[in-house]
């Protein structure tokens, strides 16, 4: 398939992609069978084919000329070409490795499922048609929700199996609520280029969860392809004290009470004018380090 796509080949792209997401979702789901995963896996897979239907229904209207699209040369044909690019790349591996996570079968499935969204969502606007893009956005929403559900289970399994680093002395809410210093957040894109980030405290949500405002920046964007990041707190003073924490991105909204809160613990994380249109990116604690060394951070019982 060329870089350059006529109607019929955008469609089945998009067939593709849900075709190759089933594929995935059951191999992964045989792999797990004895798992709880196994059923959420199986259920994604049926989504996963229904979706394909509705996009090979599409593709049959495009080639019996009864589905109209923008023209050749818009800029809608031009987006949603160019994305073919990225598209063809989309499918999780082939295989999965005989070490595979249950955490990584789920960060693969969240990276396929965003993809996708990133697709379909040029196709709405590719398509002029009322009643296909009617039914994309609602597969849109769809995709949505297993996002949601995706990373749900994704927390669950951090939870049930915590990281053998994390000491469960170190008490997150109440260090970060004492400590002062300067936080630099580190993330890297797809082809593993490393960006690093100054970011006030993060806002504490539980033991094993932090939460962090991003603007629709480099940081954000890096975490849609790595899910992945480290977060170091230098504590102000002569010594070397902090911590390093190791993170999984979990899920991300929009929620403007929640920043308002944030904000008001530390107003430093943006202007009190600019409450809106911030992200709120929720990360799983995999293991917690002290600033320099191995050993155990100290906690608030503790000489430090």
């Amino acid at each position: 398939m060329s870089e350059h796509l006529n109607a019929i080949e955008v469609f089945e792209v998009a067939r593709q992609i849900e075709r190759d997401g089933a594929s995935f979702y059951r191999r992964a789901a045989e792999r797990f069978r004895d798992s709880q995963i196994a059923d959420l896996l199986d259920q994604l897979a049926a989504w996963e084919l229904e979706h394909e239907r509705i996009f090979s229904d599409m593709k049959r209207a495009a080639e019996q000329g009864g589905l109209a699209v923008t023209p050749a040369e818009s800029a809608e044909y031009k987006a949603i070409a160019a994305l073919n690019v990225f598209n063809r790349e989309l499918g999780p591996a082939q295989s999965l490795a005989a070490d595979v996570q249950a955490a990584d079968v789920l960060n693969l499935a969240l990276k396929k499922e965003r993809d996708s969204i990133h697709y379909y969502q040029a196709l709405t606007r590719f398509v002029v048609d009322g009643r296909a893009r009617e039914q994309i956005s609602r597969i849109i929403a769809e995709e949505q929700r297993h996002v949601e559900i995706i990373a749900g289970e994704l927390k669950r399994v951090h939870q049930k199996s915590p990281a053998s680093g994390t000491e469960k002395h170190m008490n997150l809410t109440d260090y970060f609520a004492r400590a002062q210093g300067t936080g630099i957040l580190g993330t890297a894109d797809a082809s593993g280029r490393v960006d690093l980030a100054l970011y006030v405290k993060p806002h504490v949500v539980d033991q094993t969860t932090v939460a962090f405002v991003m603007r629709q920046r480099l940081t954000h964007q890096n975490l849609k392809s790595t899910m992945h990041a480290a977060y170091m707190f230098i504590e102000e003073g002569p010594q070397y004290g902090g911590v390093r924490l190791y993170l999984t991105k979990v899920r991300e909204e929009m929620n403007e009470s929640l920043a308002q809160a944030i904000r008001k613990k530390d107003p430093r994380a943006f202007p009190a004018e600019d409450d809106s249109g911030k992200y709120i990116v929720f990360f799983h604690v995999d293991k917690i380090r002290p600033l320099v060394g191995d050993s155990a951070p100290a906690s608030d019982n503790q000489d430090r």
